[in-house]
């Protein structure tokens, strides 16, 4: 298992790498800043044995990595690409055209 980043639309991700059955799985994860609270809509605690022992390889499997550490690094370009100031240019002034008279 890796714990990796990866652009999907334009948009830089946390991801999970996994190998299974000879193919490497994929599994998008959300910054800390997308994490919101659950309200009603917590799911039930693990009910299984085979739950709860994957649950603590996963958290195994991630000791050590700071999430804390970790940033979203094409959000913070775009933000600071938005707040740039554009270079300020003289404009030309308008001329209304004279009339032609024939």
């Amino acid at each position: 298992m890796a714990v990796a980043k990866i652009a999907i639309r334009s948009r830089e991700r946390l991801a999970l790498l996994s190998p299974r059955d000879g193919i490497l799985v994929v599994q998008t994860l959300l910054w800390e800043a997308e994490l919101r609270e659950p309200g009603d809509l917590a799911s039930s605690p693990p009910d299984t044995d085979r739950e709860l022992a994957l649950a603590e390889v996963l958290i195994a499997e991630l000791t050590g990595v700071g999430v804390s550490d970790l940033h979203d690094e094409y959000a913070h370009a775009l933000e600071q690409w938005s707040q740039r100031k554009p270079p300020t240019r003289a404009r030309p002034r308008w001329r209304r055209p004279r009339p032609r008279w024939t």
